[in-house]
């Protein structure tokens, strides 16, 4: 495989990043200025982020599958994803699946593991 050219994001790491900036803010009563920096950065993950589900959306599509790709915002992402596939009929989950450490699963769970023990569609999982 060849090396990741220096503009494409680590999908995991960046996500990772991402969630342990939401996790500094929900402890409290940050310092601003740290907050601002922590912010801007998850600002910029965000952007990352969302451009390399957009990029993987036209992949698909330019393979003439039918695609939909949605940003969701919730706490509990796998009802959060289970109610959305009921809502909308969807007969196919495609998602991307990373590890994470066995203490991060513990604490955190998997969301993968959840959907794949409770989904009513078939999972296409790919590494992200």
């Amino acid at each position: 495989m060849p090396p990741k050219k220096k503009s494409e994001i680590d999908f995991a790491k960046a996500f990772d990043e991402l969630e342990g900036i939401t996790a500094w803010f929900e402890q409290g009563e940050p310092d601003l200025e740290k907050g601002l920096q922590k912010f801007e950065r998850a600002t910029e993950l965000a952007k990352a982020l969302k451009t390399k589900l957009e990029e993987a959306e036209n992949k698909i599509k330019e393979s003439g599958i039918q695609v939909i790709a949605h940003l969701h915002h919730e706490e509990a992402v796998a009802v959060a994803v289970t109610d959305y596939i009921k809502e909308h009929d969807i007969d196919l989950l495609s998602m991307g699946a990373y590890g994470h450490s066995k203490m991060h699963s513990l604490f955190f769970g998997s969301t993968t593991k959840e959907l794949i023990q409770t989904s009513q569609v078939p999972i296409l999982l790919f590494r992200g």
